[in-house]
């Protein structure tokens, strides 16, 4: 494209853009305006670079690099990389990196990484990692981590690591790790409780509490009483050597006392 196809995608209060008031390098494919509030369209059209000021709107193909100010809106498609600055808005697909202000909102694929500062919203897919500040809500995949402040909320899938300040709230699937402060909720199965879940990543499978009165290993969720009928043979089925038959034994126990602390050994 030369600068006046690029025009003709790029608007300013509903008009193309003056040629002067923007720099397009056809080689590098770099648009770069000092311009605010700006509308660009560049639907399809892949690899490019955008260097704007605040308030713009984005439409763009796959693997575009932004730097944008505050309160942009952004629709991408995938391995994007974003800097900017606060309260912006994005709908992206799968593999981006976003370094961003406070008061963003994302909607993304998976496989994304962000930093972010405080109050963002995020909905996503597996496999993202978060740096994020205080106050920030996430609704996620599997596979995540999740590194940030206090007053946080988080609704994801399993298998998700959280390293967060006090008084977060956690909505999860199994086989979760949590290194937390104080005051923190975990929403479990059909219980709420005060306390991360107990879980052991094992020298085979990963052990840990799923629901009241119902223990996971590996693929195997099956009620307290179960384990503690079929430990022994269920281990020996899976071809466990001795040491770890002892291993997952005490496990077993641990978790079943674990449960009795909290009430939580009965099923409902």
């Amino acid at each position: 494209m030369n600068k006046a196809d690029v025009q003709k995608r790029v608007l300013q209060n509903g008009e193309p853009l003056s040629l002067k008031l923007f720099q397009w390098d056809e080689k590098t494919k770099v648009f770069s305006s000092k311009v605010d509030s700006l509308i660009i369209d560049f639907s399809n059209i892949n690899d490019c670079t955008f260097k704007t000021e605040s308030c713009c709107t984005f439409t763009t193909g796959y693997s575009c690099t932004f730097t944008t100010g505050d309160g942009c809106t952004f629709q991408a498609k995938h391995r994007c990389t974003f800097t900017t600055g606060d309260a912006c808005t994005f709908r992206i697909w799968s593999g981006c990196t976003f370094v961003t202000g406070s008061r963003c909102a994302f909607t993304a694929g998976d496989g994304c990484t962000f930093t972010t500062g405080d109050g963002c919203t995020f909905v996503t897919g597996s496999r993202c990692a978060f740096t994020a500040g205080d106050g920030c809500t996430f609704t996620t995949g599997s596979g995540c981590t999740f590194k940030t402040g206090y007053h946080c909320t988080f609704k994801t899938g399993y298998d998700c690591t959280f390293k967060t300040g006090y008084d977060c709230t956690f909505k999860t699937g199994s086989d979760c790790t949590f290194k937390t402060e104080y005051d923190c909720t975990f929403i479990t199965g059909t219980v709420t409780i005060n306390t991360p879940p107990i879980f052991f990543s094992g020298s085979r499978y990963g052990i840990g509490f799923l629901k009241p009165g119902w223990i996971k290993s590996g693929c195997i969720e099956k009620p307290v009483t179960w384990w503690q009928d079929n430990i022994i043979k269920c281990a020996k089925e899976h071809g466990y050597t001795p040491q770890q038959i002892k291993e997952y034994a005490m496990y077993i126990n641990f978790i079943i006392t674990w449960m009795k602390w909290l009430g939580l050994e009965k099923e409902n």
